[in-house]
């Protein structure tokens, strides 16, 4: 219904005012969205809102919690539909509790037809409620009657039935079929009322398990049975879930006759409001039961005034109950009285009756606690939500710092250190609030405490000097705090040291002693006459205060030192080999004291010292490092170049310390400066020498691998052609001692590069076990030659890490090779190896000559073998070892040795980080033929004409045409006659040297896919790196393994066979 704007102004007189409030209690308007905009006095009569919630929250906060949804929802249908408001829910009574109202409302509209506002009034339906509940209660009652008197009313069944179709219930009867021998076998429908029938249909006359054979399932049938045969009554909720229906319903079963009347309600919406609800509930508790602060809610108890004079807990988190303990339904008062003292209390009956929330931090100290917390008050439904956090330790750190902050402002600026003392001692009791505070320096000569100043409160006896045996607790020179909170009571004290302490009116106390190097310097000392709980914020106070005393203290002698010290400085300068001189606090000048005269002042203002007297290319760093020093007020320390007033420049060690006066700021620097000309020259020296020698190592090494290369080369071609003893054993023994050569040079520049730090990784991913299985393959040969035993252990699965694969082998090498030499004949040497926690563990062990107990370390020393004679007669250099220690340490591992002792056998063990990488599939090698498909030419270039002879006969006697030139001319010219498959070419020849040899051949159109391969005496990687950049295919370092050589060719030059037929 729409009401005219005639209507409303009529409405408005006084006589309708008067006629309306006859019949409501409540009259109010809101705006054309529902929003409250004008008081209304009767409304706030009606539910004891004060104007300003019926102005701010408007009337939704009046609203029962458990009708607002409905109550909202109802409201903004009738806006968004502009239909008139006709709902009942419970709205706040002024003297507390609920009660029943008809809210209606209708809209007004404006001249064009738009809503202008809304109006409406309240109905009490408080006695309708009443009503109907008594209404409701008659129904059950009659349900009961009905029940009990099914029989007296079979005559008056059509009365009857209307009385049982006007319930929303379903009402049946049945009776029951028997069997021959009494037994009830099933039911029959005799009666439905309205509601059963729309539920089962007619079904009078009709089985009971035919038409709902669940009720055997469900237990319904053998309730019914039992009700039948022993007259009780049953009343049970059940789900059933058979036939048409799925649900919960509520049962009422009683005799009647021979068979039952039942009473069913459906309760499925009810008990999915009570899931609902349990789940709801779940989550808040699990929600709050998560948070890390204390959350609960407490509920008012009021006296008959309605004055709130306790709290009850109704919530209570997981944090709530680790500090509280159950609490739920108990008195606040009587759990926490404090609350009382404390405000709290106070503060929480005001949030409840204003609904206003408040947050504080406050210190709490009764009951079991004694912190700081945060805290935070809302409004609940007559009660209050808290949110309690704990921040003692916040609290208290910022305590400390303020007064560490005002303890350091009041001494830094102080010089005298009895003025110190005195400062500190009362900052610290005012702040403690204790009677009696000092410092007490011991007097080692007497053996006495001297108090020279103390601070107590008014009334309070004065600290006297006394002797440690007159202490009541000895052993301070532990260093630990002494914290007594009842001298009368405190076990601590013994009996006969409780009598100084009250003599001196001393109830409890802290005492820090303050002991450096050994000895007990000073004594920090607060007490007071009453007994004291000391917080631990008490004795952190009380022993940062001592220690800040003792260094201020300390720092004022040692300033006093230094002014009284100043000529002594310079009567030892003019002995000594230094330079005394001092800086002014921002370092621009200098004044010579004393000593060496290769400086000289600088007073001009025109020119800095650092201007003068530093080369201008240091100046930057040097005036950055004094910039620190001033900063940080810290000692200066560096070696410099200068230039010396003599001429020239030359270094020197300075080192100068801040001189501060009495507010604690730099008033000059005092420093002595060395001349360390001389060491840097002898230094300079040193590292060229060590420049030279490694230029010298690799000289060598390139000298002594051309003929080695030839002899073996010739110990290669005996082998191939020797058949007979004893010149067969010869050559395998002379082959045995060129290997045995090679590794010890080989051995010896690597230790020279590791050790000038020249070794650089070439990192990449690498299977650590396809790696030691390639060289466990690799060195079987020569434990079977030395007639020794090779086992290896190796898991299934790969190992990755991040490794240099050839210096890996080199490790795994050389741990063989040890194995291998210092066994015996027969001799065994096992390998094995494993992944654990992130590291890859490889161990080698032997049971060989083993090693004592004080050689397990220095083992992997250089040039460290072991002491025995067996050892010595395997003869190297004791350098394998070194460098597997050296190599493992540059991966990031670490190598150990453990043996049981001399001719026990050694294990040697290796540690290296691994990577978490998905094994990577290993791409199938392509199948290399056992012969090169074209040409078998080979070119030897090399200007050692033994070596390229030597190599020509292996390769000739190995089935390869093979040609020799000693220049690099020579080889070029025969490179562009021969057309050979591949070159053999030196490096270090005279003239056109291989690096340039090889850019001519790939210069030629027809030397740009002809195989070269450098060999060389040359091992450095800067030497590998030139190969490479000059076009070379590989990079072989004499001498060369012959079979090394062979597969190597084989494979490369059926690899470029491939290719050329593939374009």
């Amino acid at each position: 219904m729409t009401m005219t704007t005639d209507l409303v102004d009529a409405f408005l007189i006084d006589e309708y005012k008067q006629l309306v409030e006859l019949f409501a209690q409540a009259v109010w308007e809101t705006d054309a969205h529902g929003q409250v905009v004008a008081d209304s006095s009767s409304w706030r009569a009606y539910t004891g809102q004060s104007k300003q919630e019926w102005l701010g929250e408007g009337w939704v906060g009046a609203v029962h919690p458990e009708d607002r949804g409905y109550a909202l929802d109802q409201w903004q249908k009738a806006v968004s539909s502009q239909t008139p408001v006709n709902a009942e829910f419970r709205l706040r009574s002024p003297g507390g509790g609920w009660r029943w109202t008809n809210v209606r409302a209708t809209h007004i509209l404006d001249a064009d037809g738009s809503v202008k506002k809304w109006v409406g009034l309240n109905i009490g339906i408080e006695e309708k409620k009443k009503a109907e509940q008594l209404l409701q209660q008659e129904q059950i009652r009659l349900q009961e009657e009905v029940s009990d008197r099914t029989s007296e009313l079979a005559s008056s069944r059509q009365l009857h039935q209307a009385i049982l179709d006007s319930t929303l219930e379903m009402i049946q009867v049945f009776t029951a079929v028997r069997s021959e021998d009494g037994q009830i076998i099933d039911f029959v429908w005799r009666l439905n009322n309205h509601a059963a029938e729309q539920h089962y249909g007619d079904v009078i006359g009709t089985s009971l398990l035919s038409n709902n054979p669940g009720v055997i399932e469900t237990g319904i049938f053998d309730t019914f049975r039992q009700v039948v045969e022993t007259g009780i009554a049953d009343k049970s909720e059940r789900h059933y879930n058979n036939e048409q229906f799925e649900g919960w319903f509520y049962q009422s079963t009683v005799k009647l006759g021979d068979g039952v009347a039942t009473t069913t309600t459906d309760i499925t919406a009810l008990k999915k409001a009570e899931e609902q609800t349990r789940s709801s509930q779940l989550l808040l508790q699990s929600v709050i039961d998560n948070s890390l602060d204390i959350i609960q809610v407490f509920k008012a108890v009021r006296d008959e005034t309605g004055q709130i004079i306790d709290f009850t807990c109704a919530v209570n988190n997981k944090k709530g109950i680790e500090q509280n303990g159950d609490v739920i339904g108990r008195s606040l008062l009587q759990v926490n009285p404090g609350v009382v003292a404390s405000g709290v209390f106070d503060r929480m009956v005001k949030v409840a009756q204003t609904g206003e929330p408040q947050q504080l931090e406050q210190y709490y100290a009764h009951e079991q606690f004694d912190v700081w917390f945060y805290q935070m008050l809302v409004n609940t439904v007559d009660g209050v939500a808290m949110m309690t956090r704990e921040i003692t330790e916040r609290k208290q750190n910022e305590l400390r710092r303020d007064f560490l902050l005002r303890l350091n402002d009041a001494i830094r600026p102080l010089a005298d250190p009895v003025t110190i003392q005195d400062t500190a001692a009362r900052l610290l009791g005012e702040q403690l609030g204790t009677d009696r505070a000092y410092y007490a320096e011991m007097d080692e000569t007497s053996g006495n405490c001297a108090v020279v100043r103390q601070w107590h409160r008014p009334g309070t006896g004065n600290a006297r000097s006394y002797s440690l045996a007159e202490w009541s607790m000895p052993g301070l020179i532990d260093g630990r705090t002494r914290v007594v909170r009842n001298t009368n009571s405190d076990p601590a004290i013994a009996d006969d040291q409780r009598e100084p302490l009250q003599r001196n009116q001393i109830g409890a106390t802290i005492v820090v002693p303050l002991v450096k190097e050994g000895r007990l310097v000073a004594k920090f000392v607060t007490h007071q006459r009453a007994p004291r709980n000391w917080t631990a914020t008490d004795v952190s106070l009380a022993e940062e205060t001592a220690e800040r005393t003792w260094a201020a203290v300390e720092r004022a002698k040692t300033v006093e030192a230094l002014r009284q010290s100043e000529e002594q400085f310079r009567l030892l300068g003019v002995a000594s080999s230094d330079s005394i001189y001092k800086m002014n606090p921002n370092w621009t000048r200098m004044r010579l004291l004393s000593g060496k005269t290769f400086l000289a002042d600088t007073n001009d203002p025109g020119s800095s010292w650092i201007q003068t007297y530093i080369p201008a290319e240091d100046q930057p760093w040097v005036q950055q490092v004094i910039q620190e020093a001033i900063r940080t007020k810290s000692t200066f320390e560096r070696e410099h170049r200068v230039r010396k007033v003599e001429g020239g420049t030359g270094w020197i060690f300075s080192s100068a310390i801040p001189v501060f006066d009495k507010k604690g700021d730099i008033q000059e620097w005092l420093g002595a400066a060395s001349d360390i000309t001389a060491r840097k020259l002898a230094e300079e020296k040193l590292h060229d020498s060590s420049r030279r020698k490694d230029e010298f190592l690799a000289m060598l090494a390139h000298e002594l691998r051309n003929p080695m290369a030839t002899l073996r080369n010739g110990v290669s071609i005996l082998e191939l052609t020797s058949t007979e003893e004893p010149a067969r054993s010869t050559v395998e023994m002379m082959s045995r001692q060129s290997d045995h050569l090679e590794r010890m040079l080989d051995d010896l520049l690597d230790v020279s590069r590791i050790s000038s730090g020249k070794i650089e990784l070439k990192t990449e991913r690498v299977d650590l076990v396809s790696l030691v299985a390639q060289a466990v393959e690799s060195m079987q040969s020569l434990f079977q030659k030395q007639g020794r035993s090779l086992k290896a252990d190796l898991p299934a699965t790969p190992i990755y890490l991040a490794g240099d694969a050839t210096r890996l082998m080199q490790v795994v090498t050389n741990l063989l090779t040890n194995g291998a030499r210092y066994t015996g004949e027969q001799g065994q040497v096992w390998l094995r190896l494993r992944e654990e926690q992130m590291q890859a563990v490889l161990e080698v062990g032997d049971n060989g000559i083993g090693l004592p107990a004080d050689q397990l370390s220095s083992i992997f020393e250089l040039f460290v073998q072991v002491d025995n004679s067996l050892a010595r007669s395997k003869g190297g250099l004791g350098l394998g070892l070194a460098l597997v220690k050296r190599l493992v340490e540059q991966h990031g591992g670490r190598a150990e040795a453990r043996s049981e002792g001399l001719g026990k056998g050694s294990v040697f063990t290796i540690y290296l980080p691994t990577l978490m990488l998905p094994a990577m599939q290993t791409p199938t090698p392509e199948h290399q033929a056992s012969e090169p498909l074209d040409s078998r030419r080979i070119l030897v270039i090399d200007d050692n004409a033994d070596s390229a002879q030597t190599m020509g006969m292996l390769l000739k006697l190995k089935g390869y045409e093979a040609h020799t030139r000693n220049s690099g001319q020579a080889g070029l010219e025969a490179a562009e006659q021969l057309l050979p498959a591949a070159i053999l070419l030196d490096i270090g020849m005279p003239g056109l040297d291989g690096y340039d040899t090889c850019r001519l051949i790939r210069q030629q159109s027809w030397g740009q896919n002809m195989l070269v391969l450098a060999l060389t005496g040359y091992s450095q990687h800067e030497d590998r790196r030139l190969t490479k950049e000059a076009g070379f295919d590989e990079h072989l370092v004499k001498p060369v393994d012959l079979e090394v050589l062979i597969n190597l060719l084989k494979t490369m030059l059926d690899r470029n066979h491939k290719i050329t037929k593939l374009k």
